[in-house]
């Protein structure tokens, strides 16, 4: 029984490191998007749980949503989902648009054109991320 308490013990605080990196990279990204010259962006405050939030770009919404996982090769990571959503029916997902994972520092394991780490909390990684998805979420085929 201890060692089972112990392993809750430890996700418990791994979620909560993960979730806090989560909060930050929709602390950077979302008003630098916003910020920048793109017309007609919406960024949507964290939910009550901080635990997702939505953007809306040229007539798409999409919501990023964060979890944890458990992968035997890079052990537990913070994993976001961006979800397209159905404008007939708000709030309801219409597609899976994308997603990508993170360590306990925010590194995601991907480069930026210079060759630079792609890490979450980096106002111009999270930038980058939520472009992407957002793209993804806007021109995604099975629309």
């Amino acid at each position: 029984m201890a060692d089972v308490y112990h392993q809750l013990k430890h996700l418990a605080e791994r979620y909560t490191k993960l979730l806090s990196l989560f909060r930050t990279f929709h602390a950077e990204g979302g008003p630098l998007i916003k910020g920048g010259d793109i017309p007609g962006v919406l960024v949507g405050a964290l939910t009550v749980e901080g635990t997702s939030f939505d953007i809306s770009i040229a007539g798409t919404t999409a919501r990023f949503v964060f979890s944890m996982t458990d992968s035997t090769d890079n052990g537990i990571r913070g994993i976001v989902r961006a979800y397209r959503l159905d404008p007939l029916r708000p709030g309801t997902v219409a597609a899976a648009a994308g997603s990508f994972e993170f360590n306990g520092v925010g590194d995601t394991g991907r480069k930026k054109a210079n060759g630079d780490c792609l890490v979450v909390t980096e106002d111009d990684g999270a930038c980058l991320l939520i472009a992407e998805l957002m793209h993804k979420a806007i021109t995604f085929p099975g629309s």
